[in-house]
């Protein structure tokens, strides 16, 4: 019984995390009155675009990025883009590497993450 629960639970948090299908809520766009553009140490990032592919594909293990799910807490995580941008494409513990997503996609998402 023990077993067959572990391995329930293993299951659903794989298939949570595997990213969206796209039937998620949008992300509200956020107007900073750039058109939605923000800079970084890499350069610049859609902020909407990055919440839109965050909601997508980050939500579902890390809820809010103060809080923290199945995944840890994003916010405040003193990583530099290129850090977060290796996470995203390898994994890292038990998240696995987000291979559905684009490069620009990882790139912008990398960049915002960064910042929160």
């Amino acid at each position: 019984m023990k077993k067959w629960m572990v391995l329930a639970g293993l299951t659903l948090f794989l298939t949570a995390c595997g990213g969206g299908d796209g039937d998620d809520a949008e992300a509200p766009e956020t107007d900073n009155g750039n058109g939605g553009e923000e800079s970084s140490e890499m350069g610049d990032y859609d902020v909407a675009q990055a919440e839109q592919t965050y909601q997508q594909s980050c939500i579902q293990c890390h809820a809010g990025l103060d809080e923290g799910g199945s995944g840890p807490a994003l916010a405040n995580n003193n990583l530099a883009p290129d850090e977060i941008k290796e996470i995203i494409l390898n994994g890292q513990g038990s998240m696995p590497a987000q291979s559905h997503l684009e490069e620009d996609e990882v790139d912008n998402l990398s960049m915002w993450l960064a910042d929160q």
